[in-house]
């Protein structure tokens, strides 16, 4: 072999044997920072996915309002933060079981937060809290701590150990997650199916899909545009 060419094959098998040894170095890496999933079944609330015995009261006065609006009212004590999370809890709780918009309800958490962001109203603790007592959901890939975050795929039985860091900036600016919402199977479709949620569907016409792959926070979106459309015509 002439000379040349075992220069060329030498410097080939370096440059092959380098890239071999940063891609195996990244791929480490990558390894060591991915969360180890237990895939532990996650158990569904029940009374999420079933017609309650009976409805709970609401009157309809917060559901449709814009998030401005429910802040205006709480910092104008017009209302109350306790009051207008129950209202979606409840209303969570009365037509879940028709859509499967919501996979997780934070209760009794989002009710003491609630409680928490009616004092710091009334001492006039809202200095860089736009939020301050808004409820919100949160969609279910993004991380809320004690919450699933399975991506709807039965190999991730997950429970989040913390909260995303987008979550995190809607708790600072006094937001209250409701819960977490339907995704279709690992964020990968137009329909919102998978393996541990039920089935999604349209708020107008349940045969059909809210869409994807933020299947179940599109239906909440949905109710409130055909709300405004009723109260134009």
């Amino acid at each position: 072999m002439k000379p040349k060419a075992k220069i060329i094959l030498k410097w080939t098998g370096i440059v092959f044997a380098s890239l071999v040894l940063i891609a195996v170095a990244f791929g480490l890496y990558v390894n060591s920072i991915i969360p180890k999933f237990d895939s532990v079944p996650i158990v569904l609330q029940k009374e999420l996915f079933e017609k309650p015995t009976q409805p709970l009261p609401m009157q309809g006065k917060f559901i449709y309002k814009s998030a401005s609006e429910l802040s205006s009212m709480i910092r104008n004590h017009e209302a109350t933060s306790l009051e207008i999370v129950t209202e979606f809890i409840n209303n969570i709780k009365n037509n879940n079981y028709k859509y499967n918009a919501l996979i997780y309800l934070r209760e009794q958490e989002a009710l003491q937060e609630a409680k928490l962001a009616d004092e710091a109203i009334a001492k006039g603790d809202t200095i860089n809290k736009p939020l301050l007592g808004v409820p919100v959901t949160i969609k279910e890939c993004y991380w809320v701590k004690g919450s699933p975050s399975t991506l709807n795929a039965k190999m991730y039985g997950f429970i989040a150990p913390r909260n995303a860091l987008i979550v995190e900036q809607l708790r600072k600016a006094g937001a209250i997650v409701l819960g977490t919402t339907n995704v279709p199977f690992m964020l990968s479709d137009y329909q919102t199916v998978g393996e541990v949620y039920p089935e999604a569907s349209n708020p107008f016409d349940t045969v059909r899909t809210p869409g994807g792959s933020t299947g179940g926070g599109a239906q909440q979106w949905q109710q409130v545009f055909h709300r405004l459309h009723l109260e134009m015509i």
